[in-house]
Formats: structure tokens, sequence, C-alpha cells
């Protein structure tokens, strides 16, 4: 395996896992916000 291939499969991942996370938390606070909005009404 070349070397810059492994290096792209590293940042690749690393950007897969940020995006999970990002996406992940997004909705849990939608989650939060609609069961807040919900709990008012």
């Amino acid at each position: 395996m070349d070397f810059g291939v492994i290096v792209a499969l590293v940042i690749g991942g690393f950007i897969l896992v940020g995006v999970l996370g990002i996406a992940v938390r997004l909705a849990f606070f939608a989650c939060a916000a609609l069961a807040l909005i919900h709990r008012c009404k």
C-alpha cells in the first residue's frame, strides 16, 4: 500500500467520524427541542 493511500484513508475516517458525531448531536438536540415544545403545549 502506498503511504498517500494510507494517509487519505486515515483523514477520510476522521472526517467520517466527525460528520457522524455532528449528525448524532444534531439529532439529539432536535429530539430534545421537540420534547420541550410538546411539554410547553
